[in-house]
């Protein structure tokens, strides 16, 4: 999709604060829109309008979390094409480091607009982020950014210190942040004070000592200092402005075997709860709720979920007879631990569902090992096929799209059938790379 770089109106208005702070001189500013009002964008066109206004084409520092250096470096290329960016995180701080230290030394100019570093620089203690961080001191900076800036609320930390070491002699300081400010008196100082440290600097005196954390009348002073220089938006603030949210909910019915699947989980459930109520005497039907276990309902409906997101969440096309036989295909490779008895392995596998048996045929099974499932099998979920439909005219018309399941299973198996569609994808579920 082709880039049109026009900002909303409060995006406008969010540049125009950051543009009359500075030919205001002042050394600090706070942006504290709510999360995705686009602060990122509002940033890149102030560093970029201070080169065409004001013939300032830095360099500037921006800090920023590990997670969020790539989309910086995006952003910065969309809006900013004429600057010259370099990412000094990773491998590519080990292949700049030697050269923009010797530059720097030497008091020649610095090479790039834009310098793009990660917190993780100012809070190691290693001989090389050390000199890393000498070398950024070296150059006179003309905005230092520092972006989720509600983690610097300790000014006590070596990760504030060090910061505080490069950004203070920078002509301006500018944090983002879309965590509204505390009631708590030290935080309020640390980031006035990396703010404007030409005003508030105190040093090395301790603060929990010398303030009272509970002087509210202190509390009000200080953010009524910090107001002139912090603007902050909600989206209940901007909703006009905004583009609509459209919302559509497709329903989507299950084929033949997920829905005889289904419905020979719900009978069987069913069953249960008619066999334990005949039991009861003297008990309706309407009270079974008093007779069941409220986990062992909760659990019905849990399985019923699985069915209704993809039947392979259940064991349902492996018999106890195919366990039997992979369990003795796959215990002598120590698909169960070399500790675990034989008997145990059967009984593990049994609670295992189709998936589950499929990856560990996969995983320790031959090439064309016999009972694999086959790619068709992906597809004998209603919400799989829907994806299928849908996702090729997405990608092809330049959509990105966001998936979520509450399963890590599921998205293993949505994983599969992304691969048979042919969509490329990255996951995110909080397991270590």
């Amino acid at each position: 999709m082709e880039f049109n770089p026009v900002l909303k109106p409060y995006q406008l208005v969010g540049v125009n604060f950051l543009l009359l702070l500075h030919q205001k001189g002042i050394g600090g500013a706070i942006l504290a829109d709510e999360m995705g009002l686009g602060k990122t964008v509002q940033a890149v066109t102030y560093l970029n309008l201070l080169q065409h206004l004001y013939d300032d084409p830095g360099p500037h520092l921006i800090v920023c979390p590990a997670s969020v250096l790539e989309n910086w470096e995006r952003e910065l290329k969309k809006w900013c094409p004429s600057f010259s960016i370099i990412m000094f995180h990773g491998a590519g701080r080990t292949a700049f480091s030697k050269e923009l230290s010797s530059l720097g030394k030497a008091g020649c100019p610095a090479p790039f607009n834009v310098l793009l570093v990660g917190y993780s620089l100012f809070e190691r203690r290693s001989a090389q982020q050390k000199d890393d961080r000498k070398a950024l001191k070296r150059w006179k900076w003309s905005c230092v950014l520092m972006d989720e800036a509600h983690v610097l609320k300790d000014k006590g930390s070596f990760r504030w210190k060090n910061l505080m070491a490069v950004a203070q002699h920078a002509h301006q300081r500018l944090m983002l942040t879309g965590t509204p400010l505390q009631n708590d008196l030290h935080e309020l100082w640390s980031l006035l004070e990396l703010m404007m440290p030409d005003i508030f600097a105190t040093g090395e005196v301790d603060l929990k000592k010398l303030l009272n954390s509970e002087d509210h009348e202190l509390i009000s002073r200080i953010k009524s200092i910090l107001g002139p220089f912090i603007l902050r938006r909600l989206k209940s603030d901007v909703m006009q402005q905004l583009v609509p949210k459209t919302q559509h909910v497709n329903f989507v019915s299950m084929g033949s075997e997920q829905l005889k699947a289904y419905n020979g989980a719900a009978n069987e459930y069913r069953a249960i709860c008619e066999a334990r109520t005949a039991k009861s005497s003297g008990q309706y039907p309407q009270n079974v709720v008093g007779l069941i276990p409220k986990r062992q309902i909760s659990n019905y409906f849990m399985q019923l979920r699985k069915i209704a997101n993809h039947p392979l969440l259940i064991r349902r096309i492996y018999s106890d007879k195919d366990v039997d036989r992979i369990a003795r295909l796959t215990y002598p490779k120590g698909a169960f631990g070399f500790e675990c008895s034989f008997d145990r392995a059967i009984q593990a596998l049994k609670n295992y569902n189709d998936f589950a048996i499929h990856q560990l045929l996969i995983t320790h099974g031959d090439a064309g090992t016999k009972g694999a499932l086959k790619d068709e099998h992906v597809f004998a979920s209603a919400k799989c096929q829907a994806l299928a439909e849908l996702l090729p005219s997405l990608t092809n018309n330049g959509h990105r799209v966001l998936i979520f399941s509450q399963w890590t299973t599921m998205l293993d198996i949505l994983e599969w059938a992304l691969e048979v569609i042919g969509i490329t994808y990255r996951r995110l579920d909080g397991a270590p790379q």
